[in-house]
């Protein structure tokens, strides 16, 4: 296989994975509706992209390296991992619940006052942060990304290829998750998703729970 189509190939089955909706997905919606101002929303929403793209280029490089695969054969350090990546999506399951309960019981369709300056100032590296580790402490993408690149990145790749594979997949991840943000922080679509917000934050909340207490099981049911 040539070099330009093992890049097609990796990208295709990369971008597969990033239509599939996950956590990544959850947290860019959420992120999109998480403020008042439309331009403000779009923008974090675009900045946690950025964080979910940092964490697949962290995790493409630790499984060109050897790093993860060397973590996924120690099995209390690998345990480790599932449990504190599950602690910390059961975290922001709790928060998205938590808000969304608030917003369906008051009638709230619209977000809490703060001061929008604030916001931002405060924001921006809260939610660049969260969407990194929210990637890099995923223990089901770290095994994702020890398969991909064990699938298809050889011991003869040479090195080029393998940083080009890792700035592919950077950039495929930020570009997906930043039209995703810009079409969901759209006029018309905020609009809609506005009058449900409560809704789909207690949505994205289930599915960060069910995802951290699935994570969990799994981690719990290996070890014994």
């Amino acid at each position: 296989m040539t070099d330009l189509m093992l890049l097609i190939t990796v990208g295709s089955v990369h971008l597969g994975g990033l239509i599939s909706p996950g956590p990544d997905f959850a947290l860019v919606l959420k992120n999109s509706i998480a403020r008042d101002s439309k331009s403000l929303s779009r923008k974090l929403a675009c900045i946690t992209a950025l964080g979910l793209a940092s964490g697949v280029l962290i995790h493409t490089l630790l499984s060109i390296l050897g790093v993860s695969i060397l973590i996924k054969n120690q099995p209390m350090l690998f345990t480790g991992l599932q449990l504190l990546g599950a602690t910390y999506l059961l975290y922001l399951g709790y928060g998205a619940l938590k808000s969304g309960w608030y917003r369906v019981k008051s009638g709230c369709i619209t977000s809490l006052g703060v001061d929008t300056n604030k916001q931002q100032k405060v924001g921006i590296w809260q939610v660049y942060l969260t969407g990194l580790v929210t990637n890099l402490l995923n223990p089901k993408a770290l095994v994702y990304f020890i398969s991909l690149v064990s699938a298809f990145v050889v011991n003869s790749s040479s090195t080029s290829l393998k940083l080009s594979i890792a700035a592919e997949l950077f950039l495929l991840t930020f570009i997906w998750f930043s039209l995703l943000a810009i079409f969901l922080s759209a006029k018309k679509m905020q609009e809609w998703i506005k009058q449900f917000e409560g809704y789909i934050n207690i949505a994205t909340g289930m599915l960060f729970s069910s995802v951290g207490v699935i994570i969990i099981w799994q981690a719990l049911a290996q070890s014994l």
